[in-house]
């Protein structure tokens, strides 16, 4: 497993992450009906809701936390014809392909967190099949580029953020690479 930037991840996000991963590969988990989408959520309360970003929202009230979930997922693909086809959303990578993403703090609305909410420190981890991607992070820590390498069931990206007022909280993304 590499860690990229900053603090060491939490181990408790981590071992949630390697479990489902573990689960993922075995292919234990088995998705029934529609394809499940690429984003995984974890969320420090019960009230999260995926909406739309955007918008203005309020500063956090000092010693409160304001953020309840991360966001990790892509959000475009580059030029490279092995490229074509592949969608926000989708699951999938291509050996040959490179992916930019990022790592959203949101609100228990569904919006993004502002910066002061959550604050600059972020980590990332890769915590599946590390060998099938290459991974950089951006001039903007909470953004990323992979670039797919070799084929794999599951890649799982996690991300780290430290928001003030709060515990430690992760999300993480799972996709995999095809030739």
């Amino acid at each position: 497993m590499k860690h990229f930037l900053m603090e060491d991840v939490m181990k408790l996000p981590m071992l949630y992450a390697a479990m489902l991963a573990a689960l993922l590969v075995s292919g234990a988990c088995v998705p029934q009906g529609p394809t499940a989408p690429s984003s995984i959520v974890i969320t420090n309360n019960n009230n999260n809701q995926n909406g739309g970003g955007g918008g203005t929202t309020p500063s956090p009230s000092p010693g409160t936390c304001a953020v309840a979930s991360v966001r990790v997922g892509f959000f475009g693909f580059g030029p490279e014809a092995a490229c074509s086809g592949l969608r926000n959303g989708g699951g999938v990578l291509k050996v040959g392909c490179s992916a930019a993403g990022t790592a959203t703090p949101k609100l228990a609305d569904g919006t993004d967190a502002p910066a002061a909410a959550h604050g600059p420190q972020i980590e990332w981890a890769i915590l599946a099949n590390e060998q099938a991607i290459r991974f950089t992070v951006q001039d903007n820590p909470f953004n990323f580029e992979a670039f797919g390498l070799a084929a794999a069931p599951t890649v799982v990206i996690q991300a780290t953020v430290h928001p003030p007022g709060c515990a430690a909280m992760s999300g993480q993304m799972a996709f995999a690479v095809t030739q």
